[in-house]
């Protein structure tokens, strides 16, 4: 199985390390996505393009881990992964947003969620 760790707002790939070690200490194949979060004008599709880029071409299974900002992220990429030769990627969440249950609204969701996250906290 191969696991595709998406990270949230104000992280990167690196926050994925020590789950990284223990799945591949299981067997398990992993690629966490560093995601554009400094690039203010990286958006929704940016995003999904960095996941499916990422995306190993023959991976057996597949699944996808997103980490807050990230679960508007994950459910678009997973929707555009070919699945002619393996099954349908499995995509789970951990402390995420979610989407709303159009790709429209995801992509309306992110947009509103990434603008709030680049907010500087009052008095900074």
């Amino acid at each position: 199985m191969h696991f595709v760790l998406v990270h949230g707002a104000y992280h990167g790939a690196w926050c994925w390390d020590q789950l990284r070690a223990e799945l591949e200490r299981g067997g398990h194949a992993t690629t966490a996505v560093d995601l554009p979060c400094d690039d203010p004008d990286a958006g929704a599709e940016r995003y999904v393009d960095e996941v499916l880029h990422a995306i190993p071409k023959q991976p057996d299974a597949l699944v996808m881990v997103g980490h807050s900002l990230a679960g508007l992220t994950i459910p678009i990429a997973a929707s555009r992964v070919p699945i002619s030769s393996r099954p349908s990627p499995r995509s789970d969440t951990t402390t995420a947003a979610l989407p709303g249950p159009s790709e429209e609204q995801s992509r309306s969701s992110f947009t509103t969620a990434f603008r709030r996250s680049r907010r500087r906290p009052r008095g900074s």
